[in-house]
């Protein structure tokens, strides 16, 4: 049995909205993902390594990946940037 990892995360700001994702490797399937912005999940980002979250310019937000696998072991991306306006 592999161990679950976390290979990467990364969440890019652009023009109020983040581009993030989560990399993980090994573990037992099935593998789910979820995300939580501000402290909420967020069902339609239920099982994707890649969504776009969109944000209100200027806030701080608190985004996390939470990776676990059928043994219930879990690895979590934890990150709070701030939203940009968009403007130069």
């Amino acid at each position: 049995m592999l161990a679950l990892i976390l290979n990467s995360g990364y969440c890019e700001p652009l023009a109020r909205r983040f581009l993030c994702d989560v990399s993980y490797s090994g573990g037992v399937a099935p593998i789910a993902i979820r995300w939580y912005v501000n402290g909420n999940n967020v069902p339609a980002f239920n099982d994707r390594a890649y969504v776009s979250i969109g944000c209100q310019p200027t806030f701080a937000y608190d985004i996390r990946a939470v990776v676990s696998d059928a043994t219930g072991a879990s690895v979590e991306y934890h990150t709070s940037p701030i939203c940009r306006s968009g403007n130069p």
